[in-house]
């Protein structure tokens, strides 16, 4: 798969768990999420801890689309 810098990729299961690193140079963030009811609050293991992501202001500055997707206008 290519795609150009900054876009967002959404994988579906299989696919992300056989995926493998790419060869091009350049900086790559991965972040990992499932879908799951709001009504089932059992923690995951593959849950990551976000804050570092939603605190980081250059990051989301730097990528706009990233910002809408994780930031709430609420």
């Amino acid at each position: 798969m290519s795609v150009p810098p900054g876009s967002a990729v959404i994988l579906d299961t299989a696919l992300y768990h056989t995926a493998t690193r790419g060869h091009a140079p350049g900086m790559r963030y991965h972040w990992g999420g499932h879908y799951q009811g709001w009504s089932n609050h059992r923690p995951h293991g593959e849950d990551m801890d976000m804050e570092h992501v939603f605190s980081n202001q250059a990051l989301l500055a730097r990528y706009p689309g990233l910002k809408r997707l994780v930031v709430s206008d609420e």
